[in-house]
């Protein structure tokens, strides 16, 4: 069995908390709560970094800083403990495969996995910092994808920015494509749909055995998340086994008009994807010339949110909201 680590991108809402959950019911595979601090880390350390006592006291104090750091509950001490096991210099990659190791330590596996989805934004510092690395690719229809992250309130108030969002996850995983990589790719249809056989393909490419204690991820749902997710609620569907139902929602859910704006932002995409586009036609001028005009309101839109966000505190915008003429302005806008 090779031991080496692998990495799950996806974007938000793609499926890739579900595929944790299955993977981590593997007897060697243990894949904790999302890191998030190989990010901050990056802007400071190049992948090839050898890391000084000095630098290594930084990287401590940067992905310990992560307010996210706190669910993998490795204490100040702990990580001290783990800095002086070793040696000096450090190359980053050495550094974060002794916390993962730590951190899975408790669970008794072997092999460790990494899934967080603003991870798609750094595929490029991740395959140089774990070349030898397995990655596993999740993609979901974007219109679903889209439709959920309307639900959570998640990356912008409209159509577009959410499409701008899946548009660019999708764009930067074909990285590993190009770079020929120990990669697969994979759709969320096929996960929920053919569990069995898609699993087989994953944990062959790990070089793992197929286990049928996989399919049972639900029955300790609970047990392989944060108390952040848990008490959100963003996970529910965990609680069950996935359903035929849970694919193509934007068929019956989506009007005409909101997967039109979608495909006419990621139809390319969609396509080489394998997914059926079904309102917007690239060969129709009036096609082209809307979609045009829906990027420059989607933009715009964009820009109204990022100033938004950037310029009123938290306590304004709550009092915003209570606000009927911000209402009735938001809900517009939420329509682009």
């Amino acid at each position: 069995m090779n031991n080496a680590p692998f990495f799950i991108f996806g974007s938000k809402r793609g499926g890739t908390t579900l595929l944790r959950l299955m993977l981590n019911k593997n007897a060697l595979l243990s894949i904790p709560p999302e890191s998030h601090f190989f990010i901050p880390l990056l802007q400071y350390f190049s992948p090839e970094q050898q890391l000084s006592v000095q630098q290594l006291s930084l990287a401590k104090e940067i992905i310990m800083g992560h307010p996210r750091f706190i669910t993998w509950g490795i204490t100040a001490e702990k990580f001290d403990a783990i800095v002086q096991s070793l040696p000096v210099p450090c190359p980053v990659a050495l550094l974060i495969d002794a916390l993962f190791k730590e951190q899975i330590k408790k669970t008794g596996k072997p092999v460790w996995g990494e899934k967080t989805p603003e991870y798609t934004s750094i595929i490029p510092q991740i395959t140089r910092l774990f070349p030898q690395a397995f990655f596993i690719v999740l993609s979901r229809d974007g219109r679903d994808v889209s439709m959920s992250l309307k639900e959570q309130g998640w990356e912008g108030w409209s159509i577009y920015q959410r499409a701008a969002y899946w548009k660019k996850c999708i764009k930067n995983t074909f990285f590993l494509k190009q770079q020929n990589a120990r990669a697969i790719f994979i759709k969320y249809e096929d996960l929920v749909i053919n569990t069995n056989e898609t699993l087989h393909k994953i944990t062959g490419l790990l070089g793992v055995p197929f286990e049928k204690e996989m399919l049972n991820f639900s029955e300790d749902y609970a047990s392989n998340l944060t108390e952040l997710e848990l008490k959100s609620g963003v996970h529910t569907k965990l609680q069950r086994q996935p359903k035929a139902e849970d694919v193509y929602q934007w068929k019956t859910k989506l009007n005409k008009t909101d997967t039109w704006k979608f495909e006419s932002i990621c139809a390319d995409e969609l396509t080489l994807l394998g997914y059926d586009v079904a309102f917007y036609n690239k060969s129709n001028l009036l096609h082209q010339l809307g979609k045009y005009g829906y990027i420059f309101a989607g933009r715009l839109t964009a820009m109204l949110y990022d100033g938004y966000h950037s310029i009123f505190s938290g306590r304004l915008k709550e009092r915003l909201r209570k606000n009927s003429l911000y209402q009735k302005l938001r809900k517009y806008v939420r329509k682009w």
